[in-house]
Order: C-alpha cells, then sequence, then structure tokens
C-alpha cells in the first residue's frame, strides 16, 4: 500500500505531517477480523491490528490509540500503524452491531389466565433459536397455568436476549357489605378480578348498592381477556335505622321526664337546651313549665345522621274551686280549660263516697247532673262539696269543688 511519508510524523490522537513523499511501507498493517464484522451488542468483539508495528491509531466512529480496540458503535473503523522505519499504512473494517430488543412475552390466553386453563406464549420477533423453561427450543411453549416462565432467544448472528413473564390466574370474587343505617339497610356489592362487569340489574360498573324490599338473587358476569364466570348473591331486605322518640310525652309542671335517643349512635345532640340537665346525653332529663319540642340529632359512627323530634307538653291544669249550674248561662260547667288541648279523664265523688261522674274522655261538659247509677230522683246533684279527680296521661290531679245552685 503505498502511504505519503513525512518528515515529522507523529501518532497519538492525531497525526502531524510536515512534508510529504509517497512511499510504499515494507509491510502494512492489517486488520484481523478482515474488512467487515457482525457483532452482537451484548457481547462486543474487540478487534485487532497485525503485530509488529511500533504505534497504533484508530478513528472512526470512536477513536483509540492501541493495537485494539472494542467497538461501542456501527461504523466504518480505520487503523493506522507506524513502523520502525517512520512508514505509516492503513487498512479499515466495517463494523455492524446488532442489537437485540427486550421482547414482552405474549399470552394467547392474556394475563392473568382463566383458572384451570392454560395458555400459549410467544415472542413477537421471529428468532434462529429458543430455549423456553424446562429446555422447549420451539418457537412457541405452552404453559398450563399460573408460575414464572422465562425464554432465551437468538438470531442468526448468534447475539441472545431473555425474557420472562408471570402469569397469575385470574381470581374472581363478589363481597357485600352494609351500608349506611341512614339508607335503611342498603348493601353495596362488589365484584372484583375482572375488566368488565354485567350485572342482572344492567349495571355496568364493579360497585353497585341494591336495597330491595323483597328477597333477591344478584349475578354478575365477570371477564377478564377470554376468562368469563357469573358469581350471584342473595340479598335480604334490610332495615332502615330509625329513632325510638315517641310523638308526644306528657309531663307535670316542674317533675323530671326522661327522655331516651335512638340506640347505637356515637354523639347527641340535643336542643333547645334551656328545660334539659345534659344536650350531649344519649338521653336527657327534661324538667319544665313550659311545652316545647325537644330535638335531638344522632350522629353514627359511620358519618350517618337521624334528626328526631318529641313533643314534650308539660300539664298544668287551671281547675276551679267550684260551679253553679243554675241554668242563668254563668259558670253553669265545671271547665277545665287546658282539656281543650289534650285529652283528660274525670271522675267525681260526693261527700259519701259515691261516684256521680266518671268520664274517661272530658270534654268540659258537666252541669252538675248524676251520672252513675249512684244517683236517685231528677239527676240534679244538690249543692254541696265533691271530690274529684282529673287524669291525664297518667298525670293526677286531685282536689275539692263547690257546687252551687
Amino acid at each position: 500500500m503505498k502511504v505519503f511519508l513525512a518528515c515529522l510524523v507523529t501518532l497519538g490522537t492525531f497525526l502531524t505531517e510536515t512534508t510529504f513523499a509517497q512511499v510504499q511501507c515494507a509491510v502494512d498493517v492489517q486488520i484481523n477480523e478482515g474488512d467487515a464484522i457482525t457483532m452482537c451488542e451484548t457481547s462486543p468483539t474487540t478487534i485487532s491490528g497485525t503485530n509488529g508495528f511500533v504505534n497504533y491509531a484508530w478513528t472512526g466512529p470512536e477513536t483509540q490509540v492501541s493495537q485494539t480496540i472494542t467497538p461501542n458503535f456501527s461504523g466504518q473503523y480505520v487503523l493506522s500503524a507506524l513502523d520502525g522505519t517512520g512508514c505509516v499504512s492503513t487498512d479499515t473494517i466495517i463494523v455492524t452491531i446488532v442489537s437485540i430488543p427486550t421482547e414482552t412475552i405474549i399470552s394467547s390466553e392474556g394475563n392473568p389466565i382463566c383458572s384451570g386453563a392454560g395458555t400459549t406464549l410467544s415472542l413477537p420477533n421471529s428468532y434462529t433459536t429458543y430455549n423456553w423453561t424446562g429446555g422447549v427450543t420451539t418457537p412457541t411453549f405452552f404453559a398450563s397455568g399460573p408460575g414464572t416462565y422465562d425464554v432465551t432467544y437468538a438470531d442468526d448472528n448468534g447475539c441472545s436476549g431473555s425474557s420472562s413473564i408471570t402469569l397469575t390466574e385470574a381470581q374472581f370474587t363478589l363481597t357485600g357489605s352494609e351500608s349506611s343505617l341512614c339508607t335503611g339497610g342498603a348493601i353495596t356489592l362488589t365484584a372484583s378480578g375482572g375488566t368488565s362487569y354485567v350485572w342482572s340489574t344492567g349495571e355496568t360498573s364493579s360497585t353497585i348498592v341494591v336495597n330491595p324490599s323483597n328477597t333477591t338473587l344478584y349475578s354478575v358476569v365477570i371477564s377478564s381477556g377470554s376468562c368469563s364466570q357469573t358469581l350471584s348473591t342473595t340479598v335480604e331486605p334490610g332495615e332502615q335505622q330509625t329513632s325510638s322518640l315517641p310523638d308526644t310525652l306528657y309531663v307535670g309542671a316542674g317533675d323530671a321526664q326522661y327522655v331516651a335517643g335512638p340506640e347505637g349512635f356515637q354523639s347527641y345532640v340535643w336542643s333547645p337546651t334551656d328545660q334539659i340537665n345534659n344536650p350531649f346525653g344519649s338521653g336527657v332529663t327534661f324538667i319544665g313549665t313550659t311545652s316545647q319540642t325537644l330535638v335531638v340529632e344522632a350522629t353514627h359512627a359511620d358519618g350517618c345522621v337521624i334528626t328526631d323530634s318529641v313533643v314534650m307538653i308539660v300539664v298544668d291544669l287551671t281547675i276551679p274551686n267550684g260551679f253553679s249550674p243554675n241554668s242563668d248561662g254563668k259558670n253553669d260547667l265545671f271547665r277545665i280549660p287546658e282539656l281543650d288541648q289534650y285529652p283528660g279523664a274525670l271522675s267525681v265523688w260526693n261527700r259519701w263516697g259515691d261516684l256521680v261522674l266518671d268520664d274517661p274522655s272530658y270534654k268540659n261538659t258537666w252541669d252538675g247532673t248524676c251520672q252513675t247509677s249512684a244517683c236517685l230522683g231528677s239527676g240534679d246533684l244538690p249543692q254541696g262539696t265533691y271530690f274529684y279527680q282529673v287524669d291525664v296521661e297518667g298525670i293526677t290531679f286531685t282536689g275539692y269543688i263547690t257546687l252551687k245552685r
């Protein structure tokens, strides 16, 4: 090979020449691997020049001052070599570096796979050789169940790669949990393990809320890839959490009446607070002189809030000490004004202890006549003093009344 010989030649990271002359080196350098080589990216090959030269320098995609080089890039590499006479010769080689991608193993049945079924594993690209788990050397591999499967593959250049897949088995489940007590005992049904869900109700989410009035069978078709399974459950009708407060309670003026709130709640707030002992108790003691509506707000641990109320009627009767049933239009009836608002029973006895009136639902209509079998004559009671008892929802008032004609 003819080269230019310089009067001043420096071989290193670069070549400097000042005067050139075309000469023929006695021996030309040669690259031992020839004029072209293909190598694998994962296991590059070291290329080298022939022995017997003073200095070597590689140029091309990368540079290096040495007799050998391990290429990292594809392209044309040039080796320059300086012999003992100062003659420089060169040789070239085309380097091709082959990279093999990390393949994603394909499962014909998807992943997860169906319970009790297998799947065929393969690679998206073709290779010359394969080595699957267990020594199987075919392009495809049948996996009989869940587990981890490996494959090593190589192309016709001998470049190899490896991949792995962990197969799981589809686990489809259907569970139910009670919702908030405030929702009437509704049940939340949750299906899991799939990518799509179709309920007997027509809904397609993984979770539905049901509150049947009768015992009802609910089913769901759960699917994942080619796997599907129908699961079902029976739901009994639930009962909504309600308060146990009565509509109305009667209490004597200044008497104590305990009122219990709904059971099973975490906190309570009662209002108004002016006639109760503890506005934050599960129950309160009412002592009052004025009727009012007592309201409780009960909060459950799950966040449910129930509000209920009870009308507290303070019974404080205005009972006259006498009346004059003489048909003059004035004070002819024994009248207790409060009994126009709520029910009461009235019983009256004469001084000998005979029952002359027994009205379980007194409406302020007694006109001084005897209304029992204990009386004789016309029915008009004589003037005198009579003993009475008034009962309003268990609250009793007793005393004497004077009847005048």
